[in-house]
């Protein structure tokens, strides 16, 4: 019987597997909404309420432009945006691409004759299963910053996580011991 329950758990994929990911944020946004609670630290009343799952298909201006695919593209109520990304193998790019995904959502939110005061934040959560960063912390945020004063943001429409999972269960591994 305990042989049989392993062989089982060796067959279940990963959480950080695309496809694993995607299913569960589709099928539990309540979950997914807690998550990015978690992460960007939203909380009290800018907590998100609920989480409207959208196409993760950012298409292009014109026929040459490039089809974007996100794992999770959400909005809340506040018609904010959230591009949720789980990576599962290194890509030296990733930096590149997740601001080229992040720019496709921010664009995509007016149209022609429409004002700028109606872009809404564009919140970019990506997963990583590996090391992009050379720095300890398993969680790094990018914003918009003064480069002299960087307590001042030119918007607060622009942020971008990265979660780097090697680092965050070294961290609990070494929490737990």
């Amino acid at each position: 019987m305990k042989q049989k329950d392993t062989e089982k758990q060796n067959r279940l994929l990963p959480l950080y597997s695309d496809i694993v990911f995607k299913i569960f944020c589709i099928k539990k946004p309540n979950l997914l909404a807690k998550l990015l609670d978690a992460v960007l630290g939203f909380k009290g009343r800018n907590r998100i309420e609920s989480l409207q799952i959208l196409n993760p298909e950012i298409p292009g201006n014109t026929r040459n432009d490039k089809l974007s695919i996100l794992d999770i593209h959400a909005v809340n109520k506040r018609n904010e945006h959230f591009g949720v990304e789980m990576q599962g193998f290194p890509q030296d790019y990733f930096g590149k691409r997740v601001l080229y995904y992040w720019a496709k959502l921010y664009s995509q939110q007016i149209k022609k004759g429409a004002t700028y005061v109606q872009l809404q934040p564009v919140y970019s959560v990506s997963f990583l299963n590996f090391n992009l960063l050379q720095i300890d912390n398993f969680h790094s945020t990018f914003q918009l910053l003064e480069k002299e004063n960087p307590e001042i943001a030119l918007t607060k429409d622009l942020e971008i996580h990265i979660i780097e999972l090697p680092k965050f269960l070294k961290q609990k591994l070494k929490q737990a011991n």
